[in-house]
């Protein structure tokens, strides 16, 4: 069903008043009809809205330049991202902010799915009143379980997957640089799980898309050592970031969004500077390796010694048994014929 809504406005409002709608849930405007927000009014219901990204800040959802890369200065962070995301013509941004503004002022509750992504909107919008709630996923999952080493030795490879259709903004040319960074040892060993927004370098092997319902068993046949966030943008929850969480792998990301919230007090989980450079992210990399190689060698020297005495004792109560089934048997020699 279509309505033309011109001409026929109303007839799409006495519609919806017939099914009795108490409440609108808002997740999103791009693209979205001003008549269409009018149905706010006109329905005469509380709405609420869900924040996802930050498109009401200036039009550009991640805050980031024509290179896909957060505008990090406030002062030219609305002319840098409009070379990305333009606003609308003959619009300036103050008017872009003024008119949002005015329909989350009258939102009944603003929900947002990160401490972060709320206080990103705090500093354009600072007399809204917002709600951290994590999005429901959240409530099937958690709590994640304890990350564990993975077994890797000396002479393994670290490898390291990316999960996701990833664009600039969530690191496609930060993954292709730095794995096109040779390690002269050839110790590291890079996987997509997903896809990007163009062709990348063959040392980015790549396993294409995938559907969610199977993610957590394909990162499970992958088995990676580390799985790695390399986002330029404040990610507002990151859903393969859950799925990371779910596997209980190790992790590293940027810091910056939702990973250090979502990730604080995490063993096994390593924040770094969104900045890094690509030497920067491999450095990073071996050492986490080097990490992992001596505590999976700590756990398997611990395994082994466990395992040790568990043969111990096992013998040891094998030899108490053996001794008492001996002293209950008959003498062998007092069934010797003479």
């Amino acid at each position: 069903m279509s309505f033309d809504l011109t001409s026929e406005y109303q007839k799409l409002l006495d519609l919806l008043g017939t099914l009795d709608i108490d409440r609108v849930h808002l997740h999103h405007v791009m693209g979205v009809p001003d008549a269409v927000l009018s149905l706010l009014n006109d329905l005469e219901v509380p709405f609420d809205v869900t924040l996802h990204d930050y498109y009401f800040v200036n039009a550009n959802p991640t805050l980031t330049d024509f290179r896909g890369v957060f505008a990090e200065d406030a002062e030219s962070r609305d002319s840098l991202c409009a070379e990305s995301s333009p606003l609308p013509k003959q619009m300036q941004v103050a008017e872009w902010r003024s008119k949002y503004l005015d329909l989350l002022s009258r939102a009944d509750r603003i929900f947002s799915p990160s401490q972060r992504c709320k206080d990103v909107h705090l500093e354009y919008f600072p007399d809204l009143c917002i709600a951290v709630a994590y999005h429901p996923e959240w409530e099937l999952s958690y709590p994640y379980k304890q990350p564990i080493i993975p077994q890797i030795t000396a002479g393994d490879k670290l490898k390291v997957l990316v999960i996701g259709a990833l664009n600039r903004q969530k690191g496609a040319d930060v993954l292709e640089r730095t794995a096109t960074y040779r390690d002269p040892l050839n110790r590291l060993e890079y996987h997509l799980l997903g896809y990007a927004y163009r062709p990348l370098a063959p040392e980015v092997i790549q396993h294409g898309a995938y559907d969610d319902v199977k993610l957590d068993r394909m990162i499970a046949e992958l088995a990676p050592h580390i799985v790695w966030f390399p986002a330029q943008w404040h990610e507002t929850y990151c859903y393969t970031l859950s799925a990371a969480l779910r596997s209980g792998l190790p992790i590293l990301a940027t810091d910056l969004g939702c990973f250090p919230e979502r990730l604080e007090g995490r063993p096994l989980s390593f924040i770094k500077s969104w900045r890094s450079s690509p030497i920067e992210w491999n450095d990073t990399l071996l050492q986490i390796r080097d990490i992992l190689v001596a505590a999976y060698d700590r756990c398997d020297q611990i395994d082994r010694c466990i395992r040790l005495r568990q043969t111990i004792v096992v013998f040891s109560i094998l030899a108490i048994m053996l001794s008492g089934v001996m002293r209950v048997l008959p003498n062998p020699k007092r069934h010797c014929q003479p």
